[in-house]
């Protein structure tokens, strides 16, 4: 066992977030990310969010319950969470983007699943693929 593991969640969020409550939020979980050494990426789409994180086993589960937690969502619906042989998003600490409605509900109805060891799932395909082809607001840090 390689000790990573990867989760990925959608969520709505409490109350109307002003951008500049996003981007403290966004701050605070990239410093968080990187001192527990967590990458990964939030999407936003029409007051919800989408979640991919990853790192040690142990960090992302102390990650995962704060984030569970944290009283400014709700209606947390874990996508995948389990063991992952290698990093995806080595360079994100916490990328963020915000997404159109269809890509947002391309990526929560994916499977994130792998079919086989060494291949991605669905939706990591289309992350990358979202990430390859579009500069996010705020890139890996």
């Amino acid at each position: 066992m390689s000790g990573m593991a990867a989760a990925v969640y959608v969520s709505s969020i409490s109350t109307n977030l002003a951008l500049s409550e996003i981007e403290g939020l966004l701050e605070k979980a990239q410093q968080r990310n990187r001192e527990h050494g967590i990458t990964g990426a939030l999407l936003y789409c029409n007051r919800s969010f989408m979640q991919y994180i990853e790192g040690p086993s142990v960090n992302l589960a102390a990650v995962y319950k704060k984030i569970q937690a944290d009283d400014r969502h709700h209606s947390i619906i874990e996508l995948f969470y389990g063991v992952i042989e290698v990093r995806e998003f080595l360079d994100w600490s916490m990328a963020y983007s915000v997404v159109d409605k269809a890509l947002f509900q391309d990526l929560t109805r994916a499977s994130w699943i792998r079919p086989s060891e060494g291949q991605l799932s669905i939706g990591q395909e289309l992350l990358r693929t979202f990430w390859k082809n579009n500069t996010p607001s705020s890139g890996a840090n």
